[in-house]
């Protein structure tokens, strides 16, 4: 049977690090493809500058990865990933001219430290302790929550201020953020059985492991597969009606977590009785 959940401290105090840093991630995601296009970008260059922002964070989400390990913390890479965030939010949205090779760079990094956020925290609670490990369904549903109520939140600071003022509002929910973060521990990162410090070889080794390998081409396939069907029908709502798109795509991605939720808290339950494989088929066909 799956575990029940238990709700000990740091299960509740990741449960609320993931609900308070999801509002904030939504605020350079929801809104990108109608930002785009009310700036006059072609669905060709929006494509070039979201694709570019994926190719960035993947090679450093890698980057930061071996970081975390090798300095044994996750807790700092978050609040520098955050700011550096803050940062490329801020200024991505306050160009509201057609300035393609700018939205392009900070777009990039826009994007590629969103992807890396994420990854980070979703380690930071998988690396807690044990308890958060065994219940990160039910602390991932919290973020799925966050995310709930920060799409419409973005539609209306946009709707009412403009976009350029999403990148104070990102920055008003990173500092909340932070002082949530504040007070839960970093990750339990223990060094190896040997006792020996983390070494580039050793992440040699790793991409040089069939089964890791056959791991990312399945991601890729998958990530592939969802990435098209998120950019494709926030694409749909946009061009429907430009006036209305910010407030329509904040929906459909609110509509989308509430979804989730269920989903998150029965993880453990699903996963035991069918298996990932099986899971992972049976969403990827729908």
């Amino acid at each position: 049977m799956a575990k029940k959940l238990k709700l000990d401290k740091s299960i509740l105090m990741m449960m609320a690090v993931f609900g308070v840093t999801y509002v904030s991630y939504t605020v350079p995601y929801v809104v990108l493809v109608p930002y785009l296009t009310s700036l006059g970008y072609t669905g060709t260059e929006q494509g070039i500058i979201t694709a570019t922002g994926s190719l960035f964070g993947m090679v450093m989400t890698m980057i930061f990865g071996y970081l975390c390990d090798k300095f044994r913390t996750i807790k700092k890479f978050v609040y520098l990933s955050a700011a550096l965030l803050a940062v490329a939010t801020w200024v991505f949205y306050s160009q509201t001219n057609n300035v393609f090779f700018f939205h392009l760079i900070f777009g990039m990094f826009m994007q590629g430290f969103w992807m890396i956020l994420q990854g980070l925290t979703d380690g930071w609670a998988m690396e807690e302790n044990e308890a958060c490990r065994d219940n990160y369904g039910s602390i991932r549903a919290f973020g799925a929550i966050g995310w709930i109520f920060g799409g419409p939140i973005v539609a209306w600071v946009a709707e009412q201020f403009g976009y350029q003022y999403l990148g104070l509002l990102f920055t008003i929910l990173t500092l909340i953020a932070f002082a949530v973060e504040y007070f839960v521990p970093d990750a339990d990162k223990k060094p190896s059985e040997k006792g020996e410090e983390l070494k580039l070889s050793d992440v040699k080794k790793l991409i040089g492991d069939k089964k890791y390998l056959l791991l990312v081409l399945l991601f890729f396939l998958a990530f592939f597969v969802l990435q098209a069907e998120s950019y494709l029908s926030i694409q749909k709502i946009t061009r429907l009606n430009l006036d209305t798109a910010a407030k329509y795509t904040t929906l459909k991605s609110s509509f989308q977590a509430i979804f989730e939720l269920p989903f998150f808290f029965l993880g453990g339950y699903l996963l035991k009785k069918f298996g990932a494989i099986k899971l992972l088929m049976v969403a990827l066909v729908v």
